[in-house]
């Protein structure tokens, strides 16, 4: 197959998956129900489905979380000199990293607002992360 004909196959496919992409985003929400009863789908088995993967997903992330955090506090509190990074999901405290803790503890309770009790458990480790953080710049 030449180099032209094997990039205008591409270019053809990629097309295709343009137009399929644009036509079930163009569909409507009754739309796809009707496709989906049509293909024998119960969509409300579906979704709870897949809000217990995402719980699961969220479950065992905070257990890898928990888990690095807990090593972290053990190498900080044997003296350790090892520099443990933190898990790819934490950042240093800062207004984007709230937005989501809050958005995520709302989420999990099907919120559309924080309450006081969220907001003082995100200040309170936020506050917690300063002071490790400090203590460990002031021990380099």
């Amino acid at each position: 197959m030449t180099k032209k004909r094997l990039q205008s196959d591409r270019d053809a496919v990629q097309r295709l998956e343009d137009a399929l992409i644009e036509d079930i985003l163009g569909a409507s929400d009754e739309d796809i129900r009707a496709e989906a009863r049509a293909d024998g789908i119960d969509l409300e088995r579906q979704a709870e489905s897949m809000r217990s993967m995402f719980e699961r997903e969220i479950v065992q992330a905070g257990k890898e979380k928990m888990a690095a955090a807990r090593s972290g506090l053990a190498a900080y509190r044997s003296g350790s000199s090892q520099i443990v990074s933190p898990p790819s999901g934490f950042a240093r405290p800062g207004t984007r990293r709230i937005t989501e803790a809050q958005r995520l503890t709302m989420a999990a309770r099907n919120a559309s607002e924080q309450t006081e009790r969220d907001l003082e458990g995100i200040e309170e480790d936020i506050a917690e992360l300063k002071a490790l953080q400090e203590e460990q710049e002031k021990k380099s």
